[in-house]
């Protein structure tokens, strides 16, 4: 009898035991679906930020370039009206030395 009890107390551990570990794998299967599905949000999130990055530089990259665009037109017409302001001013030396020039034939 106290054989018995003996071997039912064993018993009972063992399916105890056995319980646990199965248990414990259980635990430790949800916890390494946890992080697979942890570790395919945080990847998803990268990919979108990343996303968003580019999108980002490619939208300032052509603000950039169309703000240099505005400022090398800017510069070109001023420098074009300085041209012309030049071209009129020996334009006029021009007039006034032919007509200095003129004058001295004229005198003589």
């Amino acid at each position: 009898m106290a054989q018995e009890k003996v071997k039912d107390v064993l018993e009972l551990i063992k399916k105890k035991e056995e319980e646990v570990q199965d248990e414990s794998q259980k635990a430790e299967e949800r916890a390494r679906q946890n992080l697979q599905k942890r570790l395919e949000e945080l990847r998803l999130q990268i990919e979108r930020e990343k996303e968003a990055f580019e999108n980002w530089l490619v939208q300032t990259t052509k603000e950039r370039r169309t703000q240099i665009q505005l400022k090398k037109q800017e510069l070109y017409q001023e420098h074009q009206k300085q041209l012309e302001s030049h071209r009129k001013m020996l334009l006029g030396n021009v007039d006034r030395a032919v007509d200095f020039a003129l004058k001295l034939i004229v005198k003589e």
